[in-house]
């Protein structure tokens, strides 16, 4: 069996048109602006067909899962590849996205015969005093109730609505409603899950189609968690490894600041998303940059990796 060559797999973006979406994304990641709408750049995926491709190093060109299924023990840890449990975007909003809900992992399997619900995260990266997110019921209702302001075009007003800070976070278990305001730009941890239902989409009408779009209520009904409340920010504590973002049993998210070198142990894979700052990741004779939104996926075989900032620089570390 041929070895794995081991080292840090920089990653490329794929970018998705939104028409709430804007322009900020393919700058921001170093590539041109474009006309279209640009609403996500998923930084790493495994999900359906869109599939994540190496840029660097021998498997420059290869995808993701191809090295997943190729090399589960030296990727991920386990001897047999399954659906790898995560997707990672860049979100970035000109207009509201609808208000949705996800499935959970048993209604996801019921409902669309997929192996994952959705629960996710969101990490402000940049937001203004207009930016709203919609996050949670302001309090406990009922499938009649959001029914019937479903059917009326007044189901925001159930909803819990803050304006969000830069370096906030808000985790999102599956079944909770949630809707993502205009001007703002974040990073979105979630597992590898494209099933979205909408419940609501602001009475609009799709520019392209000159029709509506398609909402899901019954689907949504079905999802929704009526009990959940409004979702607050969570507490980042400060722990040796850096400020812990979110800590659920999907995933953990840590912001880690470097300035000069350092070395980062590995237990299991990881992920490191480039935020601030100049910052190279060195291991087995391979470096690569790791600039803003830039996503490295580190096998489990890496053991140790050296990361180097100058003068300083900030990363997101993603783990499950």
């Amino acid at each position: 069996m041929e070895l794995m060559q081991v080292y840090p797999l920089a990653l490329e973006p794929i970018f998705k048109t939104a028409l709430w979406g804007g322009h900020r994304l393919r700058p921001l990641l170093g590539y041109p602006s474009g006309e279209e709408l640009t609403g996500e750049a998923w930084i790493l995926s495994d999900q359906g067909q869109q599939l994540s491709r190496i840029t660097n190093g021998n498997y420059a060109g290869r995808t993701l899962r191809d090295l997943l299924q190729q090399y589960p023990q030296e990727m991920t840890g386990s001897s047999s590849y399954t659906p790898f449990p995560l997707l990672l975007k860049l979100i970035d909003t000109q207009k509201p996205l609808s208000v949705q809900v996800h499935p959970n992992d048993a209604q996801a399997q019921q409902m669309e015969q997929q192996p994952f619900g959705k629960t996710e995260a969101w990490y402000i990266l940049d937001s203004t005093p207009r930016s709203k997110l919609y996050v949670g019921f302001c309090q406990r209702t009922t499938c009649e109730e959001v029914r019937a302001t479903s059917q009326a075009g007044t189901v925001d007003r159930l909803l819990h609505t803050v304006c969000p800070q830069v370096g906030d976070c808000y985790f999102l278990p599956a079944g909770t409603p949630h809707a993502i305001g205009a001007d703002l730009l974040l990073f979105e941890v979630q597992q590898s899950s494209d099933i979205t239902y909408r419940l609501f989409d602001w009475n609009r009408v799709d520019e392209k189609t000159g029709q509506p779009r398609p909402l899901h209520i019954e689907q949504s009904l079905k999802c929704l968690n009526y009990e959940c409340g409004p979702i607050q920010p969570t507490p980042q504590p400060l722990t040796p490894q850096g400020t812990e973002i979110v800590s659920t049993p999907y995933f953990s998210v840590i912001r880690r600041e470097i300035s000069g070198s350092q070395r980062l142990p590995q237990a299991g894979f990881s992920i490191l998303v480039g935020l601030t700052g100049e910052i190279e990741v060195k291991a087995n004779g391979v470096s690569t940059s790791l600039a803003f939104g830039k996503t490295v996926y580190l096998p489990a075989a890496l053991k140790e990796v050296e990361i180097t900032g100058s003068p300083k620089g900030e990363f997101l570390h993603v783990r499950i």
